[in-house]
């Protein structure tokens, strides 16, 4: 193991919690706490059929984008070990004498990128049924 390996080896270490990684954290953490304050909304009685409707579809898509966002964080948290593995392969190749001389790396699964994207769309669908209900009290 080279002092170049050490330092990638480190660097990847160190840099584990990745901005999109605490960007979707926090939305994720956000998103949960207005779905856990929005259910006083829901306790109001003198709401009509449709905005009652509106409520419901928003905590619904609400819940959907945060727990799709859930997901999608596990993804991004395993994005450095899988980095940190791909680097390790890399190390134990070279040792061995059968590195191919190709870059090693490791991207996140589609799934997981599947899910950040239906978490964002989770949530902007949340937004726009808050507007309407909104605009309809």
């Amino acid at each position: 193991m080279t002092d170049n390996d050490n330092k990638q080896l480190s660097e990847l270490m160190k840099n584990e919690a990745d901005k999109g990684y605490q960007y979707m954290r926090w939305l994720v953490l956000i998103a949960g706490g207005a779905f856990s304050l929005s259910f006083s909304v829901l306790l109001k009685e003198d709401l009509g059929c449709l905005v009652k409707l509106f409520v419901k579809l928003a905590l619904t898509f609400n819940a959907l984008g945060v727990l799709a966002g859930v997901v999608a964080v596990f993804g991004e948290a395993n994005l450095a070990t899988g980095a940190k593995c791909a680097q390790l392969d890399k190390m134990e190749a070279r040792s061995n004498g059968t590195y191919s001389g190709e870059p090693v790396g490791y991207a996140l699964p589609s799934r997981f990128k599947w899910l950040e994207r239906a978490c964002f769309s989770f949530l902007i669908l949340a937004i726009v049924f808050w507007v309407l209900f909104i605009w309809f009290v």
